[in-house]
């Protein structure tokens, strides 16, 4: 299986068509670059062709000297005494909260039991709509058991018949 050439920088960029081309001339860091478009490029911080912002040298060493100026400022307040405060992390842009209407979706037909009314006022008391069971006043269950002769019953137990299966006993009767 052969495999098809393809330019990163092409396909992030949104360029159409077929890549038949690399990034790079081999897979080394420091090899020279062979995608024409990146070639044509110009980085918005240098103004030089080739590179982008993100990958230009000069804006990495700007920002390794701001860095270690900031270190060695912290570090001589350090020395000299003087309180130290923790840093924010955030060096971007903070993002604004956005407001957004959420509705909720009835996920099943329980839901709508979940939500509750907001204004008070609405709710009023009702009746019970069902009336109370009548109460019953004949004898109880107890004065019926007390009064009731005991009889007694004679229980027979017929043996089983020798010689016979259990499926045959029903057809005899």
């Amino acid at each position: 299986m052969i495999a098809q050439r393809f330019c990163g920088f092409c396909q992030i960029s949104g360029f159409a068509g077929p890549h038949d081309h690399y990034v790079r001339a081999s897979r080394q860091p420091n090899a020279p670059v062979t995608c024409p478009r990146l070639l044509a490029t110009e980085c918005s911080f240098c103004h030089m062709m080739g590179h982008t912002a993100k990958y230009c040298g000069e804006r990495l060493e700007k920002e390794a000297i701001r860095k270690n100026e900031v270190s060695m400022a912290v570090k001589s307040a350090f020395d000299q005494g003087e309180w130290m405060t923790k840093s924010s992390r955030v060096t971007g842009k903070q993002k604004k909260a956005v407001v957004t209407n959420t509705v909720t979706i009835a996920k099943n037909n329980f839901d709508a039991l979940d939500t509750e009314i907001e204004s008070s006022d609405s709710e009023m008391e009702c009746e019970p709509a069902i009336a109370p069971a009548p109460v019953y006043t004949g004898p109880s269950w107890a004065q019926i058991a007390k009064s009731a002769p005991i009889a007694e019953k004679q229980i027979v137990i017929e043996k089983r018949p020798v010689g016979m299966s259990w499926a045959d006993w029903d057809d005899e009767e």
